[in-house]
């Protein structure tokens, strides 16, 4: 399950990207991807020389130069790459995926691994309940197949009078001794 909520969160953040990527060239200033910022997505744009011209998490004056994360010098040599590492920023696993853009840019949407297990952690309720009530079925199914078994057996020793096999040393498996 969680390598499958993985996928799919690389699978959202690459359509994200790919949509953001094409609005981007009528966006005017960097400021407005803010608006394609959620508490999910982090957006960052970063010039060819590393330099974060917008970060929606954190102010780019602020933050070192980029050119050494794995994931943005891959994307300015191919086109795009992705990755997932401790952000030197936040300080917490992240996702990331970085696409360069017509003009030399680059374009990187992260999102954390946390948000990743918050989506799939509102299932861990599910999961006990169920659990529980197949563990309850079973126990219940065992009791019941047992009985099942046994009628058979139970029913002989009931019309046999056991004691009287026993007295003529006829050899009687101990399960049926009453």
């Amino acid at each position: 399950f969680r390598i499958n909520a993985e996928k799919q969160a690389k699978v959202y953040l690459k359509e994200e990207l790919r949509i953001i990527s094409h609005a981007y060239s009528y966006i005017e200033a960097p400021e407005s991807l803010a608006y394609f910022a959620s508490d999910l997505i982090r957006i960052t744009l970063i010039d060819s020389s590393g330099e974060v011209l917008f970060d929606s998490e954190k102010k780019s004056e602020k933050l070192e130069n980029h050119l050494d994360r794995p994931e943005v010098s891959e994307a300015l040599q191919t086109g795009s790459a992705e990755s997932y590492r401790t952000s030197k920023t936040l300080k917490t696993d992240l996702y990331y995926f970085a696409q360069k853009l017509q003009d030399g840019r680059l374009l990187r949407l992260s999102m954390k691994k946390a948000n990743l297990f918050s989506l799939f952690s509102s299932v861990y309720p599910y999961l006990i309940t169920l659990f529980t009530a197949i563990m309850l079925l079973s126990i219940f199914c065992s009791f019941w197949l047992t009985k099942q078994f046994l009628k058979p057996i139970h029913q002989i020793t009931r019309r046999l009078d056991l004691e009287e096999i026993v007295d003529d040393d006829v050899e009687v498996y101990q399960e049926l001794v009453p």
